[in-house]
């Protein structure tokens, strides 16, 4: 194991990986961080992450090759290690800044103690180092993108099965899409509280319970749509059943931005199918804006079932209490394409 010695909230490591060092000091961590993330809204963004891990009660704990400068931007969860930012939207996580020192990181967090849960990465982390990091890995849901057409019938011409053909269609008329763009602050919270509060219900009506109603949870949220909306990113989208608000897409989109994100579901109990109306609304958005929509991760049947596309999502995990699930959404053939392996050990 590495001997540790501290330097203005530096860790830095004498012996196993003398070229590491593990940084603790927000300030240094916030510097490192804007000196190598390309800014981008949601998950790029420092404000969003540092307020995401404060509010969950993360410590930085950002690992860092002092030669190569290759960071992997870390944070303490109690005594285990996470990605810096929240206990959601935690999301397309991995190394960043001048590539080379990987390895070397990795060997360093592993050498250490420490349990782990590194979730929602982008890379594959085992062609860094296979033979140290298999057995670590477990299965994790995949994201999910729509990509744009020139028009829904394209969209739906190349992506849907069709015997999904006849409910798609249907939800357009059902439903009526207006793009909302609140006045103010006051009116855009107020816009998205009452569908939070919406989808709270809608889950009790089922004897569900919905991440919305952890107030950790929802300052995060709201955070989030606020930053998007100063910045002139969060897109709106509001559906309506008989004159009545149903439904709301919430999208992150800046201008300078690749890919939108589809950041929120929300809707209300009835009538039954308006989630599925609200997923249309992304592929719309998707046609509309000309640019793909990361549709995030999770075992949705609703994305695959309307033509999302998938992308791999990966995950490291030393810790005994985490339970190994499979992907819920993909059949071993799909997996097995995604992918181009089994999970772990058994490639």
């Amino acid at each position: 194991m590495a001997i540790h010695s501290w330097v203005s909230g530096k860790k830095c490591i004498e012996m196993g990986a003398p070229h590491c060092e593990i940084i603790t000091d927000l300030q240094s961590c916030r510097s490192l961080w804007e000196a190598n993330q390309e800014e981008a809204l949601p998950f790029g963004d420092w404000e969003l992450r540092a307020y995401g891990a404060e509010t969950s009660e993360i410590t930085p704990y950002f690992l860092r090759h002092k030669e190569l400068e290759t960071l992997l931007p870390l944070g303490l969860s109690g005594d285990g290690v996470v990605f810096f930012g929240g206990k959601i939207y935690s999301e397309r996580n991995g190394f960043i800044g001048p590539s080379g020192g990987e390895a070397e990181l990795l060997e360093l967090l592993i050498s250490s103690d420490r349990n782990f849960r590194l979730l929602s990465w982008e890379i594959d982390p085992l062609g860094l180092k296979f033979d140290l990091v298999a057995d670590f890995e477990v299965p994790y849901n995949q994201f999910w993108i729509a990509d744009p057409f020139p028009d829904l019938e394209s969209y739906v011409s190349s992506r849907l099965q069709t015997k999904y053909l006849k409910e798609f269609h249907y939800l357009q008329r059902k439903f009526d899409y207006t793009d909302v763009s609140p006045r103010d602050e006051q009116e855009c919270t107020e816009l998205i509280d009452m569908f939070i509060d919406f989808t709270v219900q809608s889950f009790a009506k089922r004897n569900a319970r919905s991440v919305y109603q952890d107030e950790l949870a929802r300052r995060i949220i709201l955070k989030t749509c606020l930053k998007a909306y100063e910045e002139n990113a969060l897109k709106l989208t509001m559906l309506s059943y008989k004159s009545e608000p149903s439904g709301l897409a919430v999208f992150i989109d800046k201008k300078s931005a690749k890919r939108a994100t589809y950041l929120l579901n929300l809707y209300a109990s009835s009538p039954s199918d308006v989630s599925n109306g609200v997923t249309c609304a992304v592929i719309q958005y998707a046609c509309r804006s000309g640019k793909p929509v990361d549709g995030l991760r999770g075992a949705f049947t609703l994305k695959k079932k309307f033509g999302f596309r998938p992308e791999p999502s990966f995950a490291l995990v030393r810790d005994p209490s985490w339970i190994v699930r499979p992907q819920s959404d993909l059949s071993p053939a799909e997996i097995a394409s995604l992918y181009g392996r089994p999970f772990g050990r058994d490639n």
